[in-house]
């Protein structure tokens, strides 16, 4: 995910918004990190350790890669729980959102474009490191 989001480089800037090496955007980062201290991670000292070091609630933090991995991670584990363990779906979610691909499901709508070709560019992604 992190090669096709952004070719793995930590201080990757998109105009959309979208920062780091996972291209989280600002409002999501701090979606997670409240849902984050509402959740078991709130004992876990390494993630509070990062947190403490790296979160001051600006997009500049999430240059960090400790920062911006921890996020990143802790999304996939939500959408996962969310929509199971169908990896695509999943990824689709991590790229246009939950919400959006939510709708779809349940309208019995097909993903939008773009989710379609960022799950393609995944699985390209995964298939020459894997391969």
């Amino acid at each position: 995910l992190g090669y096709v989001e952004s070719k793995y480089q930590p201080l990757a800037k998109n105009p959309s918004g979208a920062t780091g090496a996972a291209q989280i955007k600002l409002a999501r980062a701090r979606d997670l990190v409240t849902w984050m201290g509402r959740s078991k991670w709130k004992a876990n000292q390494e993630v509070q350790e990062i947190l403490a070091m790296f979160w001051h609630g600006l997009r500049n933090d999430l240059l960090n890669l400790d920062l911006n991995v921890m996020l990143a991670a802790f999304e996939l584990h939500h959408l996962r729980r969310r929509f199971g363990n169908d990896r695509e779906i999943v990824h689709a979610a991590y790229n246009q959102g939950e919400g959006r691909i939510a709708r779809c499901l349940e309208e019995g709508l097909p993903l939008p474009g773009r989710a379609i070709e960022f799950i393609a560019r995944v699985r390209k992604a995964t298939r020459r490191i894997y391969a």
